[in-house]
């Protein structure tokens, strides 16, 4: 139950993430530093962030990486913006 709560939880992020207007200006400012074409397309993507994100939280909160957390977060958060932005 806690790793479905997790997972929900990092889509909820990676979603703030792409979609909220300030982290869009925070993500803006990153993009002024690093210059690479495929960072950019990896900070605007639900998909390609939602996979990071949920790697990398579930890192923090349970402890050890998981790519089945990290893929179903990535699945739920492009849901979840396709949904949104109908």
């Amino acid at each position: 139950m806690t790793t479905l709560f997790n997972i929900v939880a990092f889509a909820c992020v990676t979603n703030l993430w792409i979609e909220s207007h300030p982290m869009i200006v925070v993500r803006m400012s990153i993009l002024k530093w690093i210059k690479w074409p495929w960072f950019e397309r990896l900070t605007n993507c639900a998909k390609c962030s939602g996979f990071w994100i949920g790697l990398i939280s579930n890192l923090v909160v349970s402890g050890g990486f998981s790519l089945l957390v990290a893929s179903m977060t990535s699945i739920l958060s492009e849901l979840i913006n396709k949904k949104l932005n109908k």
